[in-house]
């Protein structure tokens, strides 16, 4: 194990370290454990050095107050586990994935406690955190050329808050690691009062529906209802860069393929000015051209300006899915990345 730094190590070391330093090599070096069991073995050994090893108070009381707070144990424990929908075969294979990493907690702690509490506790995050928890990434750029860069996995945590959120293939927000802390960003307009939309692995940019669907079913346990499943939305190199359909900028009903002249809204009667809103498009066209070369010159403060204004008068007056919304929408999310945890190599 490195760390970054003598503080970083000693900071570890009182949180959860201590806990882990002797038993890492069974957890890393199984076969049969997945990536999941180190985070699993960290939760709990960490709720227990909060909690002075005492592992009857990890189950909290149905009188517990939940304000969802991200540092808060009792919401890490609140999270879904799906035990219902699982296998026998699935539940048989966690059980004894959480009996294995309780006979390794109670190896290195200092007074002996009832195993199958702890075994439960065990067992109740190695389901929730399944499909609860989320990715820690860095941005790897080969040499600093970042039409070679991609997203790195250093590891995994739990943010209960932002589990709050509910998945869309077409999401209106995207998730990036600063350090161990993940910040979540709008990506597309949001009303007052809409739904914030995570996407939980597979897009509709990248995947079919029937592919996103058996995904979700077999790792979330849902079927996904959101509009790209819903219309069967196509996958980015099937959509047609020159179809495009227009919307009332109130209602967001659509008005027609056209944007030319004064247009009234066939369902709120708002007369909306579409020659202006052309001419506005068709600058931010070409300045998202320029966006585009300062992203790849690392100017990214430039490029998320334009980027941000474009994509958000294009949101709302254009009908989704739309091509050209979809690469704005990826050139900010690489913005982004790249304010993020990097790692030039």
């Amino acid at each position: 194990v490195c760390f970054c730094s003598e503080e970083c190590r000693d900071e570890a070391w009182t949180q959860y370290h201590l806990l882990e330093c002797s038993i890492l090599n069974h957890i890393l070096h199984s076969r049969e454990l997945s990536k999941m069991a180190w985070l699993v073995y960290r939760i709990v050994a960490k709720a227990m050095i909060i909690r002075k090893e005492d592992v009857s108070s990890l189950k909290p009381s149905p009188d517990t107050p939940n304000p969802f707070l991200s540092d808060n144990y009792n919401t890490v424990w609140g999270q879904v586990t799906h035990s219902i929908a699982r296998t026998p075969a699935d539940m048989l294979k966690r059980t004894i994935s959480a009996i294995f990493l309780t006979s390794l907690l109670q190896h290195v702690i200092s007074v002996k406690t009832d195993e199958v509490t702890m075994s439960m506790v065990m067992l109740r995050h190695l389901q929730s955190c399944s499909c609860n928890a989320y990715q820690i990434t860095e941005h790897i750029v080969p040499e600093g050329n970042i039409k070679r860069s991609d997203e790195k996995e250093l590891g995994g945590a739990v943010y209960p808050t932002i589990s709050l959120c509910n998945h869309s293939c077409n999401p209106n927000v995207v998730r990036h690691s600063i350090g161990r802390v993940c910040v979540v960003r709008a990506i597309r307009n949001i009303k007052t009062g809409d739904e914030i939309h995570d996407n939980y692995g597979p897009h509709y940019l990248s995947s079919s529906r029937e592919v996103r669907q058996n995904l979700l079913c077999t790792q979330y346990f849902f079927t996904c209802v959101c509009d790209a499943c819903s219309n069967n939305w196509p996958t980015v190199e099937k959509l047609n860069p020159a179809a495009v359909a227009y919307k009332c900028t109130q209602c967001s009903a659509i008005i027609g393929d056209s944007i030319l002249g004064l247009k009234i809204c066939p369902n709120c009667n708002k007369k909306i000015d579409f020659n202006k809103i052309a001419k506005r498009l068709e600058t931010l066209s070409r300045e998202f051209n320029k966006a585009v070369e300062n992203l790849l010159l690392w100017r990214t403060s430039q490029c998320l300006k334009t980027c941000l204004e474009y994509c958000s008068l294009m949101d709302s007056v254009i009908v989704h899915p739309n091509k050209k919304i979809a690469i704005c929408q990826q050139a900010i999310t690489l913005s982004w990345s790249l304010m993020s945890n990097v790692q030039n190599v």
